[in-house]
């Protein structure tokens, strides 16, 4: 399946002959054409209206032209091409991955080893007439290529467009030796259950402080029989603690109709109720865990690290 990207500016391509690889130049001296890698330019206005995630497919479309056969888009450039969520930088360089034992020497293209890829042959997804590696191969690349809660945000995210955990902790059981313990320990935070890219960070950064209990989505009664769901419970210490973002009291799919107001005292009654079965309840929001020191020093207010 041929997967497209949202948004594709027009790609200048000087491939027709030298006039007009030297009228391309000199645009992009003057500044009406920006150039992406030797050969291939586009307007400037067009880049400069894209996200680093879009840039990054339009390097691969860039590129694309010059990959050989043999070769499939791999790691964090298939992640991009599969639209899942990346909190850190996009690679600069288009990852691809090649059968065989020889590489390919390309300007703005980074070989790569992926799990599994000669048992892929064909792919079964394209991007640009160019094969990407399975999405269980694209997880294991990027998370590879990435720090922790890199890798558990773009895993969950994975995992909430409908990659299956067992393709994944299958592919990390015949992978080899490198990078081993990080894969596994990005597998063990990882969860089906986290519901956002928020959700997911936090996750990871109670993992780096040390929290090895964590349940996501727990229930606790309510007298009317129904129940109140929290994002994370830490039975062992038996607080609560939720990521409190933005979006939940402004965007409306969240909001259902009701105002800001109703939604932040709805929002305190249910505290109130879930409070008085707890030990204790944290609202995280983005600010702390874009900081470790300022999530440690939030939790250090609760005693619950040294």
């Amino acid at each position: 399946m041929e997967i497209e990207s949202a948004h594709e500016p027009r790609l200048w391509r000087a491939s027709t002959g030298r006039t007009t690889a030297r009228r391309f130049q000199r645009m992009a001296r003057a500044g009406t054409l920006q150039r992406l890698v030797p050969g291939v330019y586009v307007r400037p206005h067009d880049w400069d209206g894209l996200d680093a995630r879009a840039r990054h497919l339009v390097l691969i479309r860039a590129l694309a032209p010059r990959l050989p056969c043999n070769a499939a888009i791999s790691h964090l450039s298939a992640a991009a091409v599969r639209g899942w969520a990346h909190i850190g930088r996009w690679p600069d360089r288009v990852q691809v991955t090649q059968t065989g034992r020889a590489r390919s020497e390309i300007s703005g293209v980074t070989v790569r080893s992926s799990p599994q890829f000669d048992d892929e042959v064909p792919p079964a997804d394209t991007f640009a007439g160019v094969g990407l590696v399975s999405a269980a191969a694209t997880a294991v690349g990027a998370v590879h290529d990435t720090t922790f809660s890199c890798a558990v945000v773009l895993l969950d995210d994975a995992y909430r467009k409908g990659l299956l955990p067992a393709e994944v902790e299958s592919l990390v059981e015949h992978h080899g030796a490198r990078g081993r313990v990080h894969l596994e320990r990005v597998l063990r935070a990882s969860d089906v259950r986290h519901e956002s890219v928020g959700e997911s960070f936090c996750a990871a950064r109670l993992a780096e402080l040390g929290f090895v209990d964590v349940v996501a989505q727990q229930e606790f009664p309510r007298e009317d029989g129904s129940v109140d769901r929290v994002d994370f419970w830490l039975p062992s210490v038996g607080f609560v603690v939720e990521f409190d973002g933005r979006q939940k009291y402004s965007d409306p799919a969240m909001t259902g109709g009701r105002t800001p107001a109703d939604v932040l005292w709805q929002e305190k009654i249910r505290e109130d109720r879930i409070r008085a079965q707890v030990n204790g309840f944290i609202r995280v929001r983005w600010w702390h865990l874009v900081d470790p020191d300022r999530l440690r020093a939030l939790f250090r207010q609760f005693g619950l690290v040294p």
